[in-house]
């Protein structure tokens, strides 16, 4: 093997294993980004009661996800957050805040507050649950 034989293959070595290491960075970052950079702690399914007939049926609308409260962190501050974030969707994410048609409502809870993130469409509204359980620490 050549000195510019084994040149080329270190180079090549080396500049695969930084797109690796910046894709893995990209995904660490944009896994923050989803919230805000707030951790979620706990997701559970959001249904609603959906009228017929004479009776009522819960169906799954998205999900719920707790996150804890910070000094200075309020409920309209976190929807303002989320809201800015949703407007501006990333492809390939796994960030429920990227699903078409996501609405968003933030709620306070004791120490912390619940983001409720649901979706007029079922298939929507899985995806949404499906990616906010990626998000629980």
């Amino acid at each position: 093997m050549t000195l510019r034989a084994s040149l080329l293959a270190l180079a090549t070595f080396a500049a695969f294993g930084s797109a690796d290491a910046a894709d893995a960075r990209a995904t660490t970052e944009s896994e923050a980004s989803c919230f805000a950079d707030n951790s979620v702690t706990k997701v559970v399914p959001h249904h609603k009661s959906v009228a017929s007939g004479q009776g009522s049926y819960q169906m799954l609308a998205g999900a719920r996800a707790y996150v804890p409260a910070k000094p200075g962190l309020t409920g309209e501050w976190l929807h303002a957050l989320l809201e800015r974030r949703s407007s501006t969707p990333r492809p390939g994410t796994e960030c429920p805040l990227d699903v078409p048609g996501v609405r968003i409502d933030v709620r306070s809870s004791g120490p912390g507050f619940w983001v409720s993130l649901s979706s007029t469409d079922p298939d929507n509204a899985r995806e949404v649950l499906r990616r906010a359980q990626t998000l629980a620490r």
